[in-house]
Parts: C-alpha cells; sequence; structure tokens
C-alpha cells in the first residue's frame, strides 16, 4: 500500500499525465512476459477488491497493479532487461 501511495504522490506531482497507447501496450507486453507477474489465482487478492481494482495481474516484486503502473509516465519496471543491462524490462 505504501508503494501505491508514493506512485499516486509521484503521478499527481507529474500533472497526471499518462503514457501513449504505444508504450502502454509495449510495457505491458513486457509485464505479460514476465516472470514476476502474479494474477489473482497466485495470490490473495482481497486487498485489491477492496479498492476496486478489477485488474488483478500485479507485479511480484513491487506490488502495484500492472495495468496501472505501465500507464503512468512517472513509474518504471523494477526488474532489470536480461538482454539490455542498464535498462528495466520496459525497455526504458
Amino acid at each position: 500500500m505504501l508503494s501505491a501511495t508514493k506512485a499516486l504522490a509521484r503521478w499527481v506531482m507529474g500533472g497526471l499525465k499518462r503514457v501513449d497507447d504505444a508504450t502502454y501496450a509495449r510495457r505491458m507486453a513486457a509485464c505479460r512476459s514476465c516472470v514476476h507477474l502474479r494474477t489473482s489465482a497466485d495470490e490473495d487478492s482481497s486487498l485489491y477488491a477492496l479498492v476496486g481494482a478489477a485488474e488483478r495481474e500485479t507485479c511480484g516484486l513491487c506490488g502495484c497493479i500492472a495495468a496501472n503502473k505501465a500507464r503512468l509516465p512517472t513509474e518504471s519496471c523494477p526488474a532489470l532487461d536480461p538482454s539490455h543491462p542498464g535498462l528495466s524490462r520496459w525497455g526504458e
């Protein structure tokens, strides 16, 4: 919950912007190919249901809802890209 609060604060301070559809699609493709992505079947999703999150794919590293995090330009993937040292799995 703390990481979500910090992400929300960064997003607000960044002007409430969202990434374009191409960036979002690229980020989500990276998330969906990641071994750290979890679905509601993998974990207790009661907290996510409590906050009304329809999307239950979460990052196993940071706990964020992947679809929400991928939309925010102020956020980054916590995993490193195995093919490109120095970049996140999102290629950023």
